[in-house]
């Protein structure tokens, strides 16, 4: 059984930085734009997102996309 890279897509609600991250999907390669969109990543902040995402400003929302490599997890 071969290890893959996967993509991690989490989502963080500002509440002070309290909350954290949260899961939203897992992808087994780089999502698109439209991938993206389908799980709740706007329009305008989408290309942000494949950068890597993370907080801009003062958004209340932001997204962070992240490439999981085999054994870098627990």
């Amino acid at each position: 059984m071969s290890e893959r890279t996967v993509w991690l897509l989490t989502r963080a609600i500002n509440a002070y930085d309290q909350e954290g991250d949260y899961f939203v999907a897992v992808f087994s390669a780089k999502p698109s734009a439209v991938a993206l969109q389908a799980h709740g990543v706007s329009a305008s902040a989408v290309e942000h997102v494949l950068r890597g995402g993370g907080r801009e400003k003062f958004e209340e929302e932001w997204f962070r996309l992240e490439e999981i490599l085999p054994g870098d997890g627990a």
